[in-house]
């Protein structure tokens, strides 16, 4: 006869319902419009030549408009009441780089060296929670990189 082999991990999974609580799907939301923010940004660098133009201008306003809905969404999670320190902690973090218009370099290093050790205190005992905060570092670093990039571009012609 067989060896029964336990297929179940032995890893403690968090509840689905932690994961889904208000405060993380606000800050999730939040997330995504730090994405959109940064894509839009990338979106006018690309087309930078073509600024004069009805279409230039357009994507302007519509990175505008996205970093203005980032800030909104990030204000309104530091608000909110009852939510968990480390996200609230994050968000703080987040919304000291992201309402400026050129954050500089080292301030987003800053931002993403806390946000990156608030994600290694809940590694272990919530995973869900370190999921997200990983995720606003990696952003940080994602517009740390863009900057670079955009400057780069600028300074070469």
């Amino acid at each position: 006869m067989t060896e029964k082999t336990d297929t179940m991990s032995s890893v403690r999974t968090e509840p689905l319902t932690a994961l889904l609580t208000n405060d993380r799907l606000a800050f999730r939301e939040a997330l995504d419009l730090v994405f959109e923010a940064l894509r839009a940004d990338w979106l006018v660098h690309q087309h930078r030549k073509n600024m004069d133009t009805d279409e230039g201008q357009e994507l302007v306003h519509q990175s505008a408009t996205a970093w203005c809905t980032c800030n909104d969404a990030l204000g309104a999670f530091v608000a909110v009441k009852g939510a968990d320190a480390d996200l609230k902690a994050a968000a703080r973090e987040l919304l000291n780089v992201t309402t400026e218009i050129f954050p500089d370099p080292f301030d987003l290093l800053e931002c993403g060296s806390v946000i990156l050790k608030l994600h290694h205190k809940s590694k272990r005992t919530n995973p869900g929670l370190s999921a997200l905060l990983y995720e606003a570092y990696a952003l940080t670093e994602a517009d740390r990189g863009n900057l670079d990039l955009m400057a780069m571009h600028r300074n070469s012609g």
